[in-house]
This record gives structure tokens, C-alpha cells and sequence, in this order.
């Protein structure tokens, strides 16, 4: 949600050639987000169709941040929490 909401509060920022890509990135989110949402059977199947929205607002969102320190934090912190992730997953 936080890529979401940086993403849709960031878009008056963004150059106005970008807009209609940004707002599409935006769509595809929330109908894979509805998707998962209303269909009958959870699985992580469904939430692929968030993983390509989600990713480039990620990517947009680091990119957003002014200090060197802060986009690799940021990073490294992603990529702490799915480590974190897999291995409660797996000790299950």
C-alpha cells in the first residue's frame, strides 16, 4: 500500500506525458488487487498479476528518494523482510 499511495500522491509531480502510463501501472494494480479480492480461491496464483504493477511502483518510489543512504536502506530492508519471509515460511 505504501508504493500505492506514494505513487497516486506522487503522480501531480510527474511530467504530464507520463501521466496516462502512471495511471495504467495504477489500474493494473487495483483490478489484480479485485481480482484476488473477489475470486473464490485464494492462492498466490491470483496475486501475480499484482507482481508487475507493484514492481515498477516500487522502482519509482525508490527512485523518488533524495539520498543515496535512503534508497539502499530501503532496499536492503526489502530484501531483509523477504529473506525474513522465506525462512518463516519454511521453518512452518
Amino acid at each position: 500500500m505504501l508504493f500505492f499511495f506514494a505513487m497516486l500522491f506522487s503522480l501531480g509531480s510527474k511530467p504530464l506525458i507520463l501521466h496516462s502510463s502512471y495511471k495504467k501501472i495504477l489500474f493494473s494494480f487495483v483490478v489484480g488487487v479485485a481480482v484476488f479480492v473477489l475470486s473464490p480461491a485464494k492462492g498466490n496464483a491470483l496475486l501475480s498479476f499484482t507482481y508487475m504493477p507493484l514492481a515498477i511502483m516500487a522502482t519509482s518510489y525508490i527512485e523518488g528518494l533524495s539520498s543515496q543512504w535512503a534508497k539502499e536502506g530501503f532496499s536492503l530492508g526489502v530484501c531483509l523482510v523477504a529473506i525474513a519471509c522465506f525462512v518463516m515460511q519454511v521453518g512452518l
